[in-house]
């Protein structure tokens, strides 16, 4: 379930132009065995996909409604009730895409380390300064994060995490809203380094406008091969997709503007698509958020039941 990085952040961009044998020390594998008992992951929930659209006339923030645990045991795809994707801060809205949840037990003690994203949000947002910027709320989840994450390490190297269930980056968050009245989104994000069993982090990109046009952009994080497979207009992805919005893929891949009703359609479209083909991993309601140009009145949020 390990996601590719197309970028530092794993977090796929659509463009406009649509264009590791060593021998162990007996006695340390010993110690080593027992360090790995001493932690069990009682639950860590994930959530997984989540789309950003850019448009003249706000921007799209789209996200699935189930969060799967895994165990040592494995997976299972039941949706975690309680676990918000995505929260309005103020003006602006905060997502997460992969860690959603986690709870690690120490075997003698109890819990050791609980985290949970709505509730961390919340706590957050109840102290932001008012008026705060999309810059401004990413260095204040920067320093949050770093805080939430910083003992980390032991339980990486303990074995709380179970690395063939890991998603890459394992944790991050994307920050949306406008600054200076231009659409602007960054994206906070923390990987596994498992060689050195450590968590690396936090990393911060700006993903828009970085580079791109100030007025349309499309991103993914999560399951979301299709925003790389709809780029070639031959494959099953892009004929699948085309019968999910004709209208709105025409214009995409024809470097066409879209209006915020079909950018909508387009951002339900791809949750869908994820749905058919990750249904173990993606599934409705799903929620749309959207965030108006300033003096273009409130942030709105609306559920799909499919």
């Amino acid at each position: 379930m390990v996601k590719n990085p197309n970028i530092s952040g794993s977090f796929s961009k659509w463009h406009i132009e649509f264009k590791n044998k060593s021998k162990v020390n007996s006695k340390h594998h010993e110690v080593l065995k027992a360090v790995l008992m001493l932690f069990v992951c009682s639950c860590c929930c994930c959530a997984t996909t989540l789309i950003v659209a850019v448009t003249p006339y706000g921007i799209i923030i789209g996200t699935d409604s189930k969060a799967y645990t895994t165990s040592f045991g494995g997976f299972n795809g039941k949706a975690i009730l309680g676990i918000k994707k995505a929260t309005i801060v103020q003006n602006l809205v905060v997502a997460t895409a992969d860690l959603a949840a986690l709870n690690i037990f120490y075997e003698k003690s109890g819990s050791v380390f609980s985290y949970n994203f709505t509730n961390w949000i919340a706590d957050i947002n109840k102290h932001c300064p008012k008026n705060v910027s999309v810059s401004a709320l990413t260095s204040i989840l920067e320093v949050k994060s770093r805080g939430t994450f910083s003992n980390f390490d032991k339980y990486i190297a303990g074995g709380a995490i179970d690395r063939d269930k890991t998603p890459d980056p394992y944790i991050e968050y994307v920050i949306a809203g406008y600054q200076s009245g231009i659409p602007t989104i960054t994206h906070i994000y923390f990987h596994v380094d498992w060689k050195n069993k450590r968590l690396v982090g936090p990393g911060i990109e700006e993903i828009h406008p970085d580079h791109h046009p100030k007025d349309f952009g499309l991103y993914g994080a999560g399951w979301r091969e299709v925003l790389t497979e709809i780029q070639d207009r031959n494959s099953d992805a892009y004929k699948e997709m085309f019968a999910l919005a004709p209208k709105e893929l025409s214009k995409l891949t024809s470097n066409q503007g879209l209006s915020l009703g079909e950018a909508q359609m387009l951002c339900l479209s791809i949750l869908r698509y994820e749905t058919k083909h990750h249904e173990e991993f993606v599934a409705p309601p799903y929620i749309l958020i959207t965030i108006p140009p300033f003096g273009m009145g409130a942030i709105s949020r609306r559920a799909y039941p499919k």
